[in-house]
């Protein structure tokens, strides 16, 4: 219907992370297999050993400056930004088979339901 109005629908997604993750209740509540509870989906930088995904959600590593995040001024730690969270934003593992198959096949859908061009 766009095209033949000349239209352009652009759709830009997120594939890097979900919303915010404060809890277990929250990982659950996301669509298999987002939503283990092992949070093997999540990268988990500063993880300690023993330490739950509940409890490193209440303090996950993250690249912050004063007022906002993440910090891409000098004291940026890129490793924190590609492997921790984006505040309370969990960071998605795409190094998991079972989470990159979900976003490959989530993308796949979506240009096939809606007729997007790709």
């Amino acid at each position: 219907a766009c095209t033949a109005r000349g239209m352009l629908l652009m759709v830009d997604i997120v594939a890097n992370h979900v919303g915010p993750i404060h809890s277990l209740d929250h990982v659950s509540r996301l669509g298999a297999p987002l939503n283990r509870l092992g949070g093997e989906q999540f990268h988990q930088l500063g993880r300690q050993p023993g330490e739950s995904l509940e409890a490193y959600a209440k303090h996950p590593a993250v690249s912050a400056a004063p007022h906002c995040w993440p910090d891409y001024g000098p004291a940026c730690n890129m490793t924190v930004v590609e492997q921790g969270w984006f505040g309370d934003l969990a960071d998605l593992r795409q190094e998991d088979k079972e989470t990159r198959d979900f976003l490959l096949s989530w993308v796949q859908d979506l240009v096939g339901r809606y007729g997007l061009p790709g």
